[in-house]
């Protein structure tokens, strides 16, 4: 399993993003947000219809940091101050 994790701060607030593959025996990248110790988002993007592409490792890595930065940008535009 691969992975990143951030930290967004926003007015005062500090929110964690934690991206990660799941691997080849549970073919999906989930994300999750979380504000003091509590998530308040979750998202999977299912690659198993691209297993046998032998670009994988970059479809993988692209969806991971795609996803990631969405919910950077979600969290920077407020979308999770009022949980």
């Amino acid at each position: 399993m691969s992975g990143c994790m951030s930290e967004v701060i926003r007015e005062g607030i500090i929110y964690f993003i934690q991206t990660q593959d799941r691997g080849p025996s549970y073919p999906c990248i989930e994300s999750l947000v979380y504000q003091g110790g509590r998530i308040l988002s979750s998202r999977k993007i299912d690659y198993s219809p691209h297993l046998s592409d032998p670009r994988l490792q970059d479809i993988i890595r692209t969806n991971m940091h795609t996803l990631h930065d969405d919910l950077a940008r979600e969290i920077s535009g407020g979308t999770y101050a009022r949980l």
